[in-house]
């Protein structure tokens, strides 16, 4: 049996780490409305929202990290998606309206070394460590979400 993917919790600060949960959120052009990272400077409209899943997140607690939902930075932590098999132009579904399309990996930098019990950010480094990253997309369709929202991966798009 599958597990449908959906969003597990929406996190926002007004600037670094950790982001904390909130009960919903608008997704606006440059990302989560009230998020520190919804300004232009801080990667724009390529990289408005980043994704991470629950099961790198417990995968990591497992091996002894003190990690937790919205530690690393991370606007969306989803549940039931295949981070190994989603590459960049893939879109998603978020909720009932909002679309994003995947644009990169997000790099990791020291200012999340808190989250990882030996301060090794590169354990969420994707050239590393294959699905285990954050990925960051862009918005192509706003709206709101909450947790427990399901999440569709889109039909990749034909290139001819």
């Amino acid at each position: 049996m599958t597990t449908a993917a959906k969003i597990v919790q929406l996190n926002i600060s007004p600037g670094g780490v950790p982001k904390l949960p909130v009960a919903g959120a608008s997704v606006e052009p440059f990302g989560l409305a009230g998020d520190g990272h919804h300004y232009p400077s801080h990667g724009g409209r390529n990289r408005a929202v980043v994704l991470f899943g629950l099961e790198q997140i417990e995968q990591l607690q497992t091996d002894g990290h003190p990690i937790t939902p919205g530690a690393i930075g991370e606007n969306v932590t989803t549940a039931g998606l295949n981070y190994r098999t989603l590459r960049v132009g893939d879109r998603l579904r978020l909720g009932e309206r909002v679309v994003l399309r995947l644009t990169g990996h997000a790099d990791p930098c020291s200012k999340i070394a808190g989250a990882f019990s030996d301060g090794d950010v590169s354990r969420v480094r994707e050239a590393k460590h294959r699905g285990m990253s954050r990925v960051t997309a862009c918005v192509l369709t706003t709206g709101e979400v909450a947790p427990g929202d399901p999440i569709e991966v889109l039909p990749r798009q034909s290139s001819g």
